[in-house]
């Protein structure tokens, strides 16, 4: 009689298709996402709201803050909008500055 080798997953590899499942493309929590978060506080602003901010072109977190006002009140959303744009790989400086500025420190 021949053996056939089974096709089911041990228990930890099905532990592990259930977690990665539970992600999305960028890494978030799908279990989150049909719950709306708020971001910002000071400027009622989602997590989808700044989603759409991002993917409509804004690449700092002061063009955040002009787009959809967060950010511009209390600052503790600030950490926040520097990871979402860094997951989206839009924003290239880490300290969300312009790419022409340059620095006013004299050179020796």
């Amino acid at each position: 009689m021949v053996e056939v080798a089974s096709s089911r997953l041990s228990w930890k590899d099905q532990l592990l298709a259930r977690a990665h499942e539970a992600l999305d493309e960028l890494g978030f929590e799908k279990h989150y996402q049909c719950h709306l978060v708020i971001v910002c506080l000071c400027h009622p602003t989602s997590d989808r709201d700044l989603d759409a901010v991002i993917d409509d072109g804004a690449r700092t977190v002061q063009e955040i803050g002009r787009r959809c006002g967060a950010g511009t009140g209390c600052g503790a959303c600030v950490d926040e909008l520097r990871d979402r744009l860094n997951a989206k790989g839009a924003n290239s400086c880490s300290r969300d500055c312009a790419n022409d500025l340059v620095s006013v420190r004299s050179r020796t």
